[in-house]
């Protein structure tokens, strides 16, 4: 996100990755993203980001429950890992319905989900850069992705 923020801004520039850094939540830097996006991009492209960040939102939840969840294992499930919202641990018993179970599986997906993710990035970042002079193709590879094509309202 930094680096597609930094392109959005002309290239290279400490003080335009400074102040995105300086934003304390994903929203907000998602927000600035989008309004520097809409000065700058033509309207395919801008829509192309905004699917992008869509499903870079998708994306976050699973990555918050990671980082701020509390983690736990329980003998009953020995090859899973357990989070649950440090808040929900307040209330005694702890409600079940609130503890996520991760299996080898999930992580697998949350990653082969994240990788393609960071391609769409990678891909989108080269069509707005200014060396490329032939940009059909990375078009093309994007409007491909079944997310991305339901993102944009595309028929499959």
């Amino acid at each position: 996100m930094l680096d597609m923020y930094v392109q959005l801004m002309g290239g290279l520039n400490d003080r335009a990755a400074t102040a995105y850094l300086a934003l304390e939540t994903q929203s907000a830097k998602t927000q600035v993203i989008r309004a520097v996006a809409q000065q700058v991009l033509s309207k395919k492209d801008f829509d192309l980001l905004v699917a992008i960040l869509a499903i870079a939102k998708t994306r976050q939840k699973f990555r918050d429950r990671l980082a701020h969840h509390t983690w736990g294992e329980c003998p009953q499930i020995h090859d899973a890992l357990l989070l649950i919202d440090p808040k929900s641990l307040l209330a005694l018993p702890i409600d079940m319905d609130r503890v996520y179970v991760y299996k080898r599986a999930d992580f697998e997906e949350i990653i082969s989900a994240n990788d393609r993710l960071c391609g769409y990035g990678g891909t989108f970042r080269q069509i707005i850069g200014d060396t490329l002079k032939h940009k059909d193709f990375l078009y093309e590879l994007l409007y491909a992705a079944p997310e991305v094509r339901e993102k944009l309202g595309l028929q499959a």
